[in-house]
């Protein structure tokens, strides 16, 4: 394992330095995206310019499974225990917010949960993986 944040295995190099441009392309498409769909009147196609990020954001999943091929097993199992508690927490307040909804003690929009476990999934996935790392070193 490393020592510190800036001594990343090779794999990890290999992974950040492959997701640098399908990064670029998701950040740029999540960018121009409001202002395409505001010149497009064809439902099919605000459909289209809606989704078009999740082209760039697949490409991402792709390098990360690659990434996971070419690591250790440590690392491997660092990140497949991150992924698993990132999920589990995210379902388990997802259910807990649907469950509140039910009894109208919550009154937040599809947009904020959806935004809001995001937001949960992914802080989760990076303590926890910050967590193991610095435990295993």
């Amino acid at each position: 394992m490393t020592s510190s944040f800036f001594e990343l295995s090779p794999a990890l190099k290999r992974y950040y330095r492959r997701s640098a441009l399908p990064f670029a392309a998701w950040a740029l498409l999540m960018f121009v995206r409001q202002p395409l769909l505001a010149q497009s009147d064809a439902v099919a196609g605000k459909v289209a310019l809606a989704l078009l990020p999740l082209l760039a954001l697949g490409w991402i999943c792709w390098e990360y499974t690659r990434f996971l091929r070419e690591c250790d097993e440590l690392e491997r199992r660092i990140e497949q225990l991150a992924m698993a508690w990132s999920v589990g927490t995210s379902l388990l307040l997802a259910t807990a917010v649907l469950l509140l909804h039910d009894v109208d003690a919550v009154r937040w929009s599809g947009v904020e949960v959806g935004a809001g476990l995001l937001v949960l999934q992914c802080s989760t996935y990076m303590v926890v993986r910050w967590w193991l790392h610095w435990r295993y070193q």
